[in-house]
């Protein structure tokens, strides 16, 4: 399995980028195991704090702001109907890519439903942290508080969810909530948040602007949005993405569940398509705000973050 910083590295320095419809893109990996058979490692989960003082090194390349992640089919749909339940539709580079990003990033933001949906945990653990960095805290968008159950289940504090009881920092924003509904009893890595709703009109809901001051005030320098489609839009309608990644998938859904997104809306949101490279079966894109390159420095060459 090849390690998509070599890949990227690679395609930028032989200026080819292997678009062959009859062969695909394992052209590219031959060539690439050929050359590096000394460097190219079989990819496998670790430990969630893996710390190897001999092997780990410092983050080469600090990036601030805020980096949505989404993956899709084709055709910008998200998910599929006829599944009974959430499945990873991505290959394993690309979900090693999403791993790195994570561990770029500060904080980790989804929407309710990403968690009632997949149990996330939204932690690094298919490559090691960087050296004396934590796991990146998870950051929950539920306005109604709805992932901490019944009366019941707060009661005893047996929530349901992972990042309601892993020992792993989570923040959960709300908004209107009366006071005998909110949490009896949380663990000491969770922080509720009540911030104010703002209307669009139609609906109340929570100020991404908001959420991102506040995040900002406590000391979070770069933000990952991971979903799901309905919290990017809300990001995106405020221009609020400094860059993105996205991760097509060569396949259609039977069943698609549209994401609502679109070429235009990314373009609506001020930024603008850089560039697009395979990744194992998928193809990755890399947005960016117009006229802002992609994070570079140091040591970290063009296309190579998030490394």
């Amino acid at each position: 399995m090849v390690n998509c910083k070599l890949l990227f590295a690679f395609i930028n320095t032989t200026g080819r980028s292997f678009h062959n419809p009859s062969s695909g893109y394992h052209d590219l990996y031959t060539i690439i195991s050929q050359r590096h058979k000394s460097i190219v490692k079989m990819n496998a989960p670790l430990p969630l704090n893996s710390q190897d003082d001999d092997t780990i090194q410092d983050e080469p390349l600090r990036v601030e702001g805020v980096t949505l992640k989404m993956a899709f089919d084709r055709s910008y749909a998200v998910a599929d109907n006829s599944d009974k339940k959430s499945e990873r539709f991505t290959c394993p580079l690309s979900l090693d890519l999403v791993h790195r990003l994570r561990r770029c990033s500060d904080a980790v933001l989804v929407g309710r439903r990403t968690v009632e949906r997949d149990d996330c945990t939204l932690t690094v653990r298919r490559v090691p942290l960087w050296k004396g960095k934590e796991q990146p805290a998870r950051v929950v968008l539920d306005p109604q508080l709805k992932i901490f159950g019944n009366t019941g289940e707060q009661a005893d504090g047996q929530y349901k969810y992972t990042l309601l009881k892993d020992d792993l920092t989570t923040r959960v924003y709300y908004g209107n909530v009366e006071e005998k509904k909110l949490p009896l009893l949380l663990q000491d890595s969770v922080t509720l948040v009540n911030t104010a709703y703002q209307s669009d009109g139609t609906n109340q809901r929570l100020s991404p602007h908001n959420i991102i001051q506040d995040l900002k005030s406590e000391g979070f320098r770069h933000l990952m949005i991971e979903g799901g489609s309905a919290t990017a839009i809300e990001f995106l309608s405020e221009k609020l993405i400094d860059r993105a990644i996205m991760i097509r998938a060569p396949m259609d859904f039977i069943d698609p569940v549209s994401s609502g997104m679109s070429d235009a809306m990314m373009n609506e949101a001020g930024l603008e398509l850089l560039k697009a490279v395979p990744c194992g079966d998928d193809t990755v894109e890399f947005w960016s705000k117009v006229g802002i390159p992609w994070p570079t420095g140091g040591t970290v060459k063009l296309w190579e973050w998030p490394c």
